[in-house]
């Protein structure tokens, strides 16, 4: 989800910009991903800090100076040391806002620029930071379209479901749940697809997912799929959506929420949670926002959880099993193109990038100074503390670790 957001940003910024991707983190994509193979974009070194996003900050410098950049965007940059990079070297920063601890909230001033892509992440910081903005997020409609408006199985529904790579925080086991009720009550006017990018069928229940799966109820594709045709990733990101009528995401938290803008613009009506910011994406006609049953905090992230209502999700779907017709997906449709187009909402984007700083030099030194006392104290590792004293030393050690495991002995 990451890379795709930076996707749209690189897309928003080319018109008026020099645009550079950096790819943290030492992987390399798979040959289907040719989008990240173009000459503006650099393969990090291997970073030496044990620690989520993590960059080589030598690496990161050497970049910085060879690009003769004057902005960095950051994306989901948990690790907030490279903020003090860019300081060193006078290049500004932005970060789009995702998801962030509270304490981590005065560490936010060291950036000049933030970027809210929903109310409630523009909300949490107006008034705290003088840099944020608020561009509403969308997605590409021109991608994202439906192959057809007419329903995607005759004489039924069809619902859809995308698990990503968090099947509790996307509600994948309400979906499940409130799927086999409506099924076990009789209701045969209604069909399943979950798509998942991780291993969830035991989570699901592998007796009712298989009892699904044999009544041609459910059709389940993830690295677990019995199917081996089902095994691999979708061809295309809109392939999911093409093949649904009703889009479910009874999601319990979300920093952005990617998935509900793509499956309108694919003419899919959503059923999400009542809760920021999944509502944000829901109006008339393209959805529906169920009920929750509570709201809690949790200690890795600021904004707080919500449990959406199952007997409300199961009730939602009924409805739309016993009253949808193919205008439901030409109004959700509709309403992606007049309120979730990317290249309409990010029109603005661009211009923000200026010479300008929108934050005070003295908070933002401020900042800066408590980001090193923050990540000095959390990553206290015997590795990370050799790391922040002697990268070099951790990379020389790396180094001679891959010599002896290429030169040791052979059977």
């Amino acid at each position: 989800g990451a890379a795709y957001v930076s996707q749209q940003y690189a897309r928003a910024l080319a018109p008026a910009h020099d645009v550079f991707i950096y790819a943290r983190g030492g992987a390399r994509p798979g040959a289907t991903e040719a989008e990240w193979h173009g000459p503006n974009v650099h393969w990090a070194a291997l970073p030496v800090v044990d620690a989520d996003t993590a960059v080589d900050l030598d690496d990161f410098a050497a970049w910085l100076r060879a690009r003769r950049l004057d902005w960095v965007v950051f994306n989901e940059q948990w690790w907030m040391e490279p903020l003090r990079t860019c300081a060193a070297l006078g290049v500004k920063t932005a970060a789009y806002l995702v998801e962030y601890k509270t304490d981590q909230l005065p560490l936010y001033d060291a950036y000049d620029l933030l970027v809210a892509n929903t109310r409630q992440q523009f909300e949490t910081f107006e008034g705290r930071h003088p840099g944020v903005r608020h561009v509403p997020w969308g997605t590409d409609v021109r991608y994202f379209r439906p192959d057809t408006l007419d329903a995607a199985q005759p004489g039924c529904v069809t619902f859809v479901h995308s698990a990503g790579l968090n099947a509790s925080r996307k509600g994948s086991d309400l979906v499940i749940a409130a799927f086999d009720q409506l099924w076990q009550s009789g209701e045969r006017r209604a069909r399943l697809i979950i798509q998942s990018q991780g291993a969830i069928r035991a989570t699901l229940g592998e007796a009712r997912v298989a009892a699904l799966e044999q009544a041609g109820a459910l059709t389940y594709r993830g690295p677990d799929a019995r199917d081996p045709a089902a095994r691999a990733p979708m061809a295309e990101r809109r392939g999911l959506y093409v093949q649904g009528d009703v889009y479910l995401y009874p999601c319990r938290f979300d920093g952005v929420g990617l998935s509900v803008p793509e499956a309108a613009a694919c003419g899919l009506y959503a059923i999400t949670t009542d809760f920021p910011p999944m509502n944000e994406f829901v109006g008339p006609g393209n959805g529906e926002a169920i009920a929750i049953t509570r709201s809690y905090a949790t200690p890795r992230a600021h904004h707080p959880f919500a449990e959406p209502s199952l007997e409300a999700l199961v009730a939602a779907m009924r409805r739309c099993a016993a009253e949808f017709t193919p205008a439901w997906k030409a109004r959700a449709r509709a309403y992606a193109e007049a309120h979730l187009d990317w290249d309409v909402n990010a029109a603005g984007l661009a211009a923000l990038f200026g010479d300008a700083s929108y934050q005070a030099p003295a908070a933002k030194a401020r900042a800066l100074d408590a980001i090193r006392r923050y990540e000095t104290a959390r990553l206290t590792s015997l590795r990370n503390r050799l790391a922040y004293a002697a990268p070099g030393v951790v990379r020389g050690l790396r180094g001679l670790a891959r010599v002896l495991r290429v030169g040791g002995p052979r059977a």
